[in-house]
């Protein structure tokens, strides 16, 4: 069984992949949207990337203050 810590940096990543995944879906929906949809998926498309990296910065966050990830993160 994972610590918490070891958890809450798999649910992160977890959570990364999927938004990850749907950006890619609304950039392939744009392909093919009509000009009255284009812009609604543009700003979500938007929002995606933002919480992306608020993940990201997350994610770093949570390696850098955990000594076992800060070392694993050092070797790597």
């Amino acid at each position: 069984m994972k610590d918490s810590p070891s958890q809450e940096l798999t649910g992160l990543v977890t959570r990364r992949r999927q938004i990850v995944d749907m950006i890619v879906a609304e950039t392939n929906r744009l392909q093919a949207a009509t000009r009255r949809n284009r812009r609604d998926i543009q700003t979500h498309i938007g929002w995606l990337q933002k919480r992306l990296k608020q993940i990201d910065d997350e994610i770093k966050r949570d390696i850098k203050n955990g000594p076992l990830w800060r070392t694993t993160d050092q070797i790597l």
